[in-house]
């Protein structure tokens, strides 16, 4: 009876010890959280105001942010069981719980960091190169991606988990995951083209089929083009490289041809003078380089004239101000040396007046 009562005694003592550990474990880890949640909050207020200015600064600002509660949980759980007396089995536990928080919370700072340094490239660099945005975003996708892969072995590696197992599992699958997507996946190829080769960039116009517009982003399967009537025309990457595409943006001059006809009643030295006439009026507006002039056919109602000039600016609206302006100057020239344009007749349709951009 004596043994039994000493037993249940020692039982009692053992429980209530227990329980004082867990008490102390509680306590200890909600101090330890309230102090670098203090710490934290006093970093961030430490910081300059005009962190945005140094680069540095503001990196330290983001990875603070970044910070999570969680993360000061894990570091707090991870210090707490190195000061009480658990179960080796409760500690250890404890210890790969905090130690997956870790890792967790460095795989966030990571992305943190990636996405800061984008940002910085971008703002740096968008002035003198429009294509940044699409190089930086692809390129931080590619980082952060990787990084989380590589950050998440090492993390079940420090756990205990077998990753030579993981890592050759990962590839047998990768390989069917392949073959599932392989319509994602050639997208995703055709994005990481647009970004090294740069067929065009953000707010370049460009002209595909029979679509055109600015385009607008160019992301890791579409690319989204805002078009001239207002509507945005989505179109995958790998269908937009296998066509042909015009850029207009990088258009350094606009060749324009254009033809007229006058009548075959105009007199010699009227069809001479013409071309000079044209050649003038080209000449004197700005943003223009005059070609050729030249009376090049007899046409069915009368002779036709060929003319060529560069604009020397790829804005569409200032080609169109310029052939106006030439347009109405050659009217008033082929009044004034009493000739006319070559009348149309009713079988058939021909312009006394055309132009064509080349």
């Amino acid at each position: 009876m004596q043994w039994r009562d000493l037993g249940e005694s020692v039982q009692a003592y053992m429980d209530q010890h227990a329980l004082m550990e867990w008490l102390y474990f509680i306590l200890l880890l909600l101090t330890i959280c309230f102090l670098l949640h203090f710490i934290q909050r006093a970093f961030i207020r430490w910081l300059p105001q005009k962190a945005s200015s140094v680069y540095i600064f503001e990196l330290w600002k983001r990875v603070l942010k970044a910070t999570t509660r969680l993360f000061l949980v894990g570091v707090a759980l991870f210090f707490s069981v190195r000061f009480v007396e658990l179960k080796p089995s409760v500690e250890s536990l404890l210890v790969k719980v905090s130690m997956i928080i870790f890792w967790v919370q460095i795989g966030l700072w990571f992305s943190s960091a990636v996405t800061y340094a984008a940002d910085v490239y971008v703002r740096r660099r968008k002035d003198s190169d429009a294509s940044v945005t699409t190089v930086a975003g692809m390129t931080s996708f590619v980082l952060r991606m990787l990084g989380i892969i590589l950050i998440a072995i090492i993390a079940l590696d420090n756990i205990g988990f077998d990753v030579t197992t993981l890592i050759a599992s990962l590839g047998i699958g990768g390989i069917a995951v392949a073959l599932a997507v392989q319509n994602i996946l050639g997208d995703l190829l055709a994005s990481l083209s647009i970004t090294l080769d740069k067929p065009f960039v953000v707010g370049d116009f460009i002209v595909m089929d029979n679509f055109m517009g600015s385009v607008e982003h160019v992301g890791l399967k579409t690319t989204r083009v805002r078009s001239l009537s207002g509507e945005q025309i989505i179109i995958p990457n790998s269908e937009l490289l296998k066509g042909r595409i015009r850029n207009y943006k990088r258009m350094m001059e606009r060749r324009v041809l254009f033809n007229f006809t006058v009548g075959y009643d105009t007199p010699r030295d009227t069809l001479t003078e013409i071309p000079s006439r044209i050649r003038t009026t080209i000449e004197s507006i700005e943003k223009t380089r005059f070609d050729r002039c030249h009376l090049s056919q007899f046409g069915e109602f009368g002779f036709i004239y060929e003319c060529v000039y560069f604009v020397l600016t790829p804005d569409y609206n200032q080609y169109m101000d310029i052939q106006q302006h030439i347009n109405l100057d050659l009217i008033s020239t082929v009044q004034e040396l009493g000739a006319e344009f070559a009348s149309l007749l009713q079988t058939k349709a021909s312009p006394g007046l055309t132009s064509k951009l080349t």
